[in-house]
């Protein structure tokens, strides 16, 4: 039996839905959307040809479509939320009929992968230059003290 998903493209209060009949788990959907982030980046999705790359990326995962409603069997809802650079998760089980797809942004999401904040990346490295630069000159200071005495 197939394992379907949706995934929810999200900028601001728009949001695009993705159904995938098969291979809709974390460990399948989940590990591929997470590949092709770290290779494309999330600007992929907000271009028009996004839906292209998944589908001919790697053509066992090819099957994407864009819909205009949740499928009620999906178990797995993913999340490609274009502000906060992050793709999460909910899963359907557990919820028998009750589960409520407007208040998925209200669920404990599963990150399964956040893009870095390249200022705070740039910070730390700089940090680590200049503490680089203090053990260098404090090496060549104790080099010379140990020659003079």
């Amino acid at each position: 039996m197939s394992t379907r998903s949706n995934t929810r493209i999200k900028r601001g209060n728009n949001i695009t839905i993705l159904y995938k009949h098969h291979d809709g788990y974390p460990e399948g959907v989940g590990a591929y959307l997470t590949d092709i982030l770290k290779k494309y980046g999330f600007g992929l999705f907000k271009s028009n040809n996004y839906l292209n790359v998944l589908n001919s990326e790697d053509s066992v995962w090819s099957g994407f479509e864009e819909d205009d409603y949740y499928a009620g069997d999906s178990e797995y809802i993913y999340t490609i939320d274009l502000d906060n650079k992050t793709l999460s998760y909910v899963s359907k089980y557990g919820f028998d009929d009750e589960f409520d797809f407007d208040e998925i942004d209200n669920m404990s999401q599963n990150i399964l992968y956040k893009e870095h904040n390249d200022e705070y990346v740039n910070s730390l490295i700089k940090s680590i230059k200049f503490h680089e630069d203090m053990i260098k000159d404090l090496k060549e200071k104790l080099a010379k003290y140990g020659k003079n005495n």
